[in-house]
């Protein structure tokens, strides 16, 4: 059993009479302070240690082919959200604008849109300078104050065709 990971300080984030105000508000520091603000440095305040990231371009176990071993199951851990972070900013400048929130209980739930310029390479595609945009939501699972799973949903196929892809 993996340990149940430390509640954010105070000095993080502003006491909340509700849970759901407080995860709330740590949800919109990720896309703020750390996704727009590139503060990776609060990565470890905002994410379990034990974070389990799930998303469409994870390959199912059971989507792997004849003789060949399951795909692993999603990114886990504040570092694997910073790899891709940076991932991300190396090929798009990039910020997301939060739509609309619901909270309740320890699922938060955000409907975002991103935008960005394609600057670097992205899965092969060399830089085309173009404006991209995608719509997507997560639903964030908190436990102890933090992020500990995340369920991304948003429109790969169309960003591909934005960049001639598809």
């Amino acid at each position: 059993m993996e340990p149940e990971p430390e509640p954010i300080a105070e000095a993080v984030v502003e006491p909340f009479a509700e849970p759901e105000e407080r995860n709330a508000a740590v949800a919109r520091r990720f896309f703020h302070e750390i996704a727009n603000g590139g503060n990776l440095d609060a990565l470890g305040e905002v994410f379990a240690a034990n974070y389990r990231r799930h998303g469409p371009d994870e390959v199912p176990e059971t989507a792997a082919r004849p003789g060949e071993p399951p795909a692993p199951g999603g990114a886990r851990g504040p570092e694997a959200v910073r790899r891709e972070l940076l991932a991300w900013r190396a090929a798009f400048d990039f910020s997301f604008e939060l739509d609309r929130q619901v909270a309740e209980g320890e699922d938060v739930v955000l409907l975002w849109t991103w935008t960005g310029w394609h600057k670097g390479e992205f899965e092969g595609i060399p830089a085309t300078g173009e404006q991209c945009a995608m719509t997507g939501t997560v639903l964030f699972r908190f436990h102890g104050g933090r992020i500990a799973e995340g369920w991304w949903h948003y429109d790969r196929l169309g960003l591909m065709h934005q960049l001639g892809a598809a």
